[in-house]
């Protein structure tokens, strides 16, 4: 069966959707010792532009015979994508970029090395706790300070929702965050979680994630190798960047989640 889309039940002054998702590697899990990359990627649209964007983009899944668009099983071939030749990939991969393009107004991938966040940040956490949820938080920081940006240009009155994969092992870390911003800064955004399944812009926010997960991991392995078409096709739109966050950048966004939170 095709996934279908929920709206949250939201105020009328949320009429602006931002979708959030994180991006580990397979296991999913922040923890794993095997992880190399974090990243978080986020796109924002109007409420009833992502309705547009769930009919046109369960349309398309239904003629490829695909269930739910899971970047994990197209990159692998399992699942629904099992069989599919890399022309056929490639064609299916180019129908997304394609649908993404005409609907959200503006995105980001974040990515950082693990191994930088393991030498800078890691050691000053003082709890496992803080350490396992702690690169998302840095991630989810400058992902909202851009949101931030959007909202200026919004006409008086109007919200943005923040919605979240309900990944239990970071969503609490970020409704969490969420909720000190909210209270230092004034923010009167809301944050809700939902899952991919249920909730078909995530799958969007997926699919940048993994291309900007993926994007990092092949420069830190050193293969000399083009950007991914999928990626690259994204790019090609102004309205959506991927940011790596070199040591530089990391001390930055540190620097401006402590002041953000008043510490």
């Amino acid at each position: 069966m095709t996934s279908h889309c929920v709206i949250p039940k939201l105020s009328t002054q949320y009429n602006h959707l931002a979708v959030f998702e994180a991006y580990f590697d397979e296991s999913g899990d922040p923890a794993d010792p095997k992880v190399e990359v974090f990243t978080l990627a986020w796109l924002v649209a109007p409420a009833e532009d992502w309705k547009k964007f769930t009919e046109t983009w369960n349309r398309l899944l239904r003629r490829h015979k695909v269930s739910m668009m899971h970047m994990t099983d197209f990159e692998h071939s399992i699942g629904d994508f099992k069989g599919w030749d890399k022309t056929k990939k490639d064609s299916f991969a180019a129908q997304l970029a394609g649908v993404l393009k005409t609907t959200f107004k503006l995105g980001t991938s974040h990515s950082m090395s693990v191994e930088i966040w393991n030498k800078v940040i890691a050691p000053s956490m003082e709890t496992p706790y803080k350490k396992k949820r702690g690169p998302y938080i840095f991630l989810l920081q400058s992902c909202l300070e851009q949101l931030v940006e959007y909202g200026k240009d919004l006409p008086s009155g109007e919200r943005i929702a923040c919605i979240f994969d309900e990944n239990k092992l970071v969503s609490d870390a970020a409704k969490g965050h969420y909720t000190l911003l909210k209270e230092v800064r004034g923010w009167d955004n809301i944050l809700e979680g939902e899952s991919k399944r249920n909730f078909i812009p995530l799958q969007a926010a997926d699919s940048l994630a993994y291309e900007g997960y993926k994007d990092l991991v092949n420069i830190i392995a050193g293969q000399p190798r083009p950007r991914r078409k999928l990626l690259v096709n994204l790019m090609r739109s102004n309205r959506i960047k991927h940011s790596v966050l070199d040591l530089e950048g990391l001390w930055k966004d540190v620097q401006r989640t402590q002041t953000s939170i008043g510490r």
